[in-house]
């Protein structure tokens, strides 16, 4: 028996797992979380990333059991290579990316797909994502053909203040209802449907694997807010949107800087 026999530990990537200066996994988390899984424990990633963008980090870590992928649109096994699909976007989303076109004429749509980022309107972000992503993109000329299964929709705007203003209107346009708007970073802008989020894949991930007695989360932001929600026991760094803060059982000391994932298996040994 094993010390963390049962545990399922969930790490958001971006600002929490990887440090936001090197944009890598230090060591002191890899070293934390293979101790976690040698002492039974089972890792899960939890990203608004791919399988395909995710797999140069689990090739460093090996995780043991299903990645949250698309911020909650599927659920994908790096070791049995198993893809399982929870929901995904149709067109029943072009009337709303109509009418980001027309009110925001400055931001970037984007729609991944199962291994690449299809671009509608390049901007200063759309180089952020490249830079971070890991998979290929493409610029598409109408933004209604977008190719492949439709799986994340993002919007990328030149400063945080037109992502303010795009968040802020659609909320109160009434225009996002029944879908997830998300901040995931400064000039970024996430939507997902409400059957497809990390909350929602963490639910699926216990039913696939039934030997989960207790799931730990840790996350920073908005897109993690459910999943928070869903765990047993939730965790969130020092750098950590306040509205995470205000839902989670722990704030940490440490931040995504400072190895906070290792921090968080260090006080479950003591819990």
């Amino acid at each position: 028996m094993g010390r963390f026999d049962g545990y399922l530990l969930v790490s958001d990537m971006d600002g929490t797992l990887i440090n936001s200066k090197t944009q890598q996994i230090d060591e002191g988390n890899l070293r934390a979380i293979e101790e976690f899984m040698a002492e039974g424990g089972l890792f899960a990633f939890a990203s608004g990333r791919t399988d395909g963008e995710l797999i140069r980090y689990d090739n460093i870590l090996h995780s043991n059991t299903y990645a949250i992928c698309f911020n909650g649109s599927c659920l994908y096994n790096f070791v049995t290579k198993d893809k399982k699909y929870i929901s995904m976007l149709g067109r029943e989303i072009l009337p709303f990316l109509d009418w980001v076109n027309e009110k925001f004429p400055r931001a970037s749509i984007v729609m991944t797909n199962d291994d690449t980022n299809c671009i509608y309107r390049r901007n200063r972000g759309n180089d952020i994502q490249d830079a971070l992503s890991g998979i290929p993109s493409i610029n598409v000329e109408d933004y209604h053909t977008f190719p492949g299964n439709w799986l994340r929709l993002a919007f990328w705007f030149e400063s945080p203040q037109e992502a303010d203003e795009f968040f802020n209107s659609a909320v109160s346009h009434g225009i996002t209802e029944g879908y997830d708007l998300m901040r995931s970073y400064s000039i970024l802008c996430e939507m997902m449907p409400k059957t497809s989020n990390k909350g929602v894949a963490l639910e699926k991930l216990r039913e696939l694997v039934p030997s989960i007695k207790t799931a730990v989360s840790v996350g920073d932001a908005d897109n993690d807010l459910l999943m928070q929600q869903v765990a047993d026991i939730s965790f969130a760094p020092s750098n950590a949107m306040d509205q995470v803060k205000d839902v989670v059982d722990f704030v940490m000391e440490e931040s995504c800087c400072d190895n906070v994932v290792a921090a968080v298996i260090e006080k479950l040994k003591n819990m």
